[in-house]
């Protein structure tokens, strides 16, 4: 049996051992971090190579020029230079400046490179695209899309504020632009008054300005009902019409949609009326001819449909 002795010094053996190993591996560690550091420090000033990729900025541009084409955004270049010098420029390329005084860039002349630094681009040279600057005033077109609740309609488009817009850039883009449209907005359930931004659509936003990026809409649903009214045809573009043209029916129905509050000013209007031209008469080939509907000019209705669709005619050519 171990004296008591001996059972008290076992633990400091062990704890001895453990020193001397842990004092091993940090030996170890340092030996290999200085052998690295050493490799490092030798191997900086070695050549290397590495792929880098130049975001472009653009300066000298005149005010009375735009781009008629977007310039490239970057460039890519093959760098060649020592260790050190390409660690650093991973991580803070240069930039290529895009001189706009000029026609064509010549890559190497681009970019500062430090001293020992040499580079090929893929691009050797860059082509920019220029044209005089102008403005042209289009209109903006809605699209937007507006559904009422049940018993509710639109009787006049949405207005918007402003309904144009400025579009400014190079000459060839400018003059192809005749309307600039909203972003397509869908509002659905809509019983009330209707005002909300609107944002234009940004499609060419590298090449063109805007006066303004957003427009007020205002739409106004209107609770409505359904009227019929029997109405006698007219015939236009000749006189004695009723003598010369017998239409067959003379009179058809027109089916509208009216708001309540204007329903019996709809009903009775004198400027509600249907034609049908003597002209689209001598030029038919059918037998047939459709009859035209004119609504209230200052009352809001819409044309649902007439009854019958078509009228047939007779023409007396002897009274002509």
């Amino acid at each position: 049996m171990p004296l008591p002795a001996e059972r008290k010094a076992r633990p400091h053996a062990r704890r001895r051992r453990d020193l001397h190993g842990h004092n091993h591996w940090v030996v170890v560690a340092t030996c290999i971090v200085t052998a690295f550091g050493l490799w490092l420090l030798l191997s900086l000033d070695e050549p290397g190579e590495i792929r880098l990729e130049l975001q472009t900025t653009v300066t000298n541009q005149a005010e009375n020029v735009a781009f008629a084409a977007i310039p490239a955004r970057s460039v890519m270049a093959t760098v060649r230079g020592d260790v050190l010098t390409l660690f650093k420029l991973r991580f803070r390329p240069p930039r290529f400046v895009l001189d706009a005084s000029l026609d064509t860039i010549e890559s190497p002349d681009a970019v500062s490179w430090p001293q020992g630094v040499t580079a090929v681009f893929d691009s050797p040279r860059i082509t920019l695209v220029q044209e005089e600057r102008v403005r042209h005033k289009v209109p903006v077109v809605s699209r937007v899309a507006i559904q009422p609740v049940a018993g509710f309609s639109l009787f006049t488009e949405p207005a918007l504020t402003p309904d144009s817009v400025v579009v400014e850039g190079a000459d060839s883009i400018v003059r192809s632009i005749h309307s600039w449209p909203t972003e397509p907005v869908r509002r659905v359930g809509v019983r009330s008054l209707l005002s909300v931004e609107v944002s234009l659509l940004d499609t060419l936003h590298d090449l063109v300005t805007l006066s303004h990026d957003a427009v007020m809409l205002e739409a106004q649903p209107h609770r409505y009902t359904e009227g019929l009214r029997e109405l006698r045809v007219i015939v236009t573009d000749i006189s004695n019409a009723e003598s010369i043209v017998d239409l067959y029916p003379p009179t058809v129905e027109v089916r509208f949609h009216a708001p309540l509050s204007q329903f019996n000013a709809v009903q009775e209007a004198e400027d509600f009326y249907v034609t049908v031209s003597y002209e689209a008469i001598r030029l038919d080939t059918t037998g047939s001819v459709t009859p035209q509907v004119t609504l209230p000019a200052n009352l809001l209705a819409r044309h649902v449909g007439t009854q019958p669709s078509s009228l047939r005619y007779y023409v007396n050519i002897g009274l002509q």
